[in-house]
């Protein structure tokens, strides 16, 4: 059975790119930025993954943003799909987080938003600098309010008052720090694809 498996798994090139790159816990959509594959395509091979109990959503009940993470199964099999090409698994070392909120982080201006976030800023620095970084991203200054509003309630960042300066800026907490972590991995992940492609 476990051959049968690791044949399935190799035979069709997207599953085993798809296996082979899930680092950490990972939306359809970061994995197609990863591995230059449809998000529609990944899609349809995590659910294949996923029937074959090698992956697992992670929040089942989301609409957008679903997690998918690797089964002990999956592991074992990444495992031996990267030590046939001479490559190893650097570790699995991410926060654990509650995934749920990950997911719902992981959503485009969210997700931006979080990862600008690396010294207490005001919103409109906060928009300048996601224009600056992602210029195809459109996102008003009513957007990044309403956000961090949504972020405050859920405790991912923290107003900061500077002293003589009229408007509050917002800086991440433990939480938000270690959301942004998984972003920037993901992130980063996509970059050090990209370039190798």
């Amino acid at each position: 059975m476990q051959k049968e498996v690791y044949n399935w798994l190799t035979k069709g090139k997207r599953r085993e790119i798809i296996i082979t790159h899930v680092q950490q816990p990972m939306t359809a959509k970061q994995l197609a930025h990863i591995t230059a594959m449809r998000e529609d395509c990944c899609s349809y091979v995590l659910k294949e993954l996923s029937g074959h109990r090698l992956i697992y959503c992670l929040n089942p009940l989301a609409r957008r943003s679903r997690l998918y993470w690797l089964t002990g199964k999956g592991r074992q099999y990444q495992k031996k799909i990267l030590g046939a090409r001479g490559l190893s698994v650097s570790g699995y070392d991410f926060p654990i987080v509650d995934w749920e909120l990950y997911g719902w982080i992981c959503y485009s201006h969210r997700a931006a938003i979080i990862g600008i976030l690396t010294e207490p800023l005001q919103p409109a620095s906060i928009r300048r600098k996601i224009k600056q970084q992602i210029p195809d991203m459109k996102i008003s200054a009513n957007n990044v309010a309403d956000i961090l509003r949504l972020f405050l309630k859920k405790q991912i960042i923290r107003p900061v008052k500077v002293r003589k300066k009229a408007r509050c800026r917002y800086e991440l907490t433990e939480l938000g720090i270690k959301l942004q972590i998984l972003v920037h991995r993901a992130q980063k992940d996509m970059v050090t694809i990209s370039q190798h492609n």
